[in-house]
């Protein structure tokens, strides 16, 4: 038996894995044992293998359909973490401007809170020191 065809995995799981991870050359794997039965066929009879044109033109078509898959894969993935960054600032910013929102309405709060506490006191002192004059000042 020619080395060149005995492609053997000990499951399917890692026959899955090697595609996954092969790339091309997994495609490559995978159809090569989709066509033993054919190859073994032509070895038991003494002659060269020969693969139909059909087999031929799917083994070629393996790898760039493969790759093209994984590039896809891995392209969507790129994508996603992106928006995800993207959705993350973009909610990080709007916590932030809500954050700045709350913080001015609190100093217009407290700016209001001072200003009414000035007019207050202002006024007290005002009627305190009006009161005080009528004591201090002699009456002439």
């Amino acid at each position: 038996m020619d080395s060149r065809f005995s492609l053997r995995f000990d499951s399917k799981r890692e026959m899955f894995a090697r595609v996954e991870w092969g790339g091309a050359a997994g495609g490559l794997a995978v159809l090569a044992i989709a066509t033993m039965p054919v190859v073994a066929f032509g070895q038991t009879l003494g002659a060269q293998p020969v693969t139909a044109l059909w087999q031929q033109l799917l083994v070629a078509a393996t790898g760039p359909a493969v790759a093209a898959v994984l590039g896809g894969v891995v392209a969507a993935l790129i994508v996603q973490r992106f928006q995800h960054k993207r959705e993350a600032a973009q909610i990080i910013e709007q916590n932030q401007r809500s954050d700045d929102e709350r913080e001015a309405a609190d100093r217009l709060r407290d700016h209001d809170l001072k200003m009414h506490l000035i007019e207050e006191m202002s006024s007290a002192a005002g009627g305190l020191y009006f009161a005080l004059q009528h004591y201090w000042r002699p009456n002439y």
